[in-house]
């Protein structure tokens, strides 16, 4: 049976809030948008803190947090792109973003399928590149809301293109390590 933890409902918090982050975007609530998609990203703290914590770390957790992170990024992403255009984001980036997320999904489910693991566990990198992410979103609703300048959007870009590769070299490494062919 499935037991869903006060982790678990954290985690299913950043999912439930994506639709009302896109939302908010659309009708350029940006200060409703940016808040909503600060508390979620800190669920996202908080769920591994609570699940270590109260010893409450689950298979299911395992798989639905990083499910949870894309959703939340993506659709932030994805809204604020269709408010902007490739004016503050390329298509080329949004592109790298999902090809490295289809390329992460795909071998997790190989790796069901061959019943070796369900995930791979995150590197250290990949999880300070998905809070260094989250922070830069946050400055995206922020640019389009005219708080603050675009000045380092390019830096930004640049940042995570390079993250982006070297994460799926790593994760790509571990794959090969645990598939069997």
């Amino acid at each position: 049976s499935i037991v869903i933890t006060f982790s678990t409902w954290l985690t299913l918090t950043r999912i439930f809030l994506s639709p009302f982050i896109m939302a908010a975007i659309h009708t350029k609530l940006w200060v409703l948008a940016c808040t909503l998609f600060i508390f979620a990203s800190f669920t996202d703290y908080l769920d591994g803190y609570f699940a270590r914590l109260y010893k409450q770390e689950s298979e299911l957790g395992r798989i639905l947090d990083p499910v949870a992170d894309k959703v939340l990024i993506f659709s932030t992403i994805l809204a604020l792109y269709s408010v902007s255009g490739q004016s503050l984001l390329p298509s080329w980036f949004i592109a790298l973003i999902v090809i490295k997320d289809f390329v992460l999904v795909s071998g997790s489910c190989v790796l069901l399928a061959q019943k070796k693991q369900s995930v791979i566990v995150p590197s250290l990198l990949s999880k300070i590149v998905t809070a260094a992410f989250m922070i830069f979103v946050v400055y995206l609703i922020l640019m389009h809301s005219g708080i603050i300048s675009i000045d380092y959007i390019l830096q930004c870009i640049q940042f995570f293109t390079i993250c982006t590769i070297v994460i799926l070299f790593d994760y790509s490494y571990k794959f090969i390590r645990h598939i069997s062919f």
